[in-house]
């Protein structure tokens, strides 16, 4: 069975206008190794952009890691899509919450049949920098 989870980018200055976030559906490889690795290859991958026509890169941490996260070839390119909210998902096991491209939030999705009803707990698994997830969760033949 596939790991299902979201992805959802934030800008760090939370009081920047452009403070929408950005959520990213993927249907596999949702796990926390999975996960995390592909979260550092679109760090990467969003830091090596090339410029436009004016010479200019994309300002905003954020802004790189969708485009990353969309666009890096070591990120399978299938059953991923954009979403507007990690909660239109009634099958995940986690969700994510990046901030710029320094913080990463891991969030365990617990599903229990309460009644008639499932509930969905979720739980904060790991908040810190996204290098110390790699350490944490990315074995070392995996990281590039």
């Amino acid at each position: 069975m596939s790991t299902r989870a979201c992805y959802v980018f934030k800008h760090e200055n939370q009081n920047d206008v452009r403070k929408n976030d950005i959520t990213i559906y993927k249907h596999h490889d949702g796990y926390p190794a999975g996960a995390i690795s592909w979260i550092k290859a679109a760090k990467d991958y969003g830091n090596k952009l090339p410029a436009d026509e004016f010479g200019e890169n994309l300002i905003y941490e954020r802004d790189k890691m969708v485009t990353g996260f969309m666009a890096c070839p070591e990120i399978t390119n299938s059953a991923k899509w954009f979403t507007d909210n990690y909660k239109d998902h009634g099958d995940l096991s986690y969700h994510y919450v990046i901030y710029g491209d320094t913080t990463v939030e891991i969030w365990q999705h617990n599903y229990h049949v309460v009644g008639d009803k499932i509930e969905d707990k979720v739980e904060l698994i790991f908040l810190g920098d996204i290098e110390d997830a790699v350490k944490e969760y990315v074995p070392a033949e995996e990281v590039a």
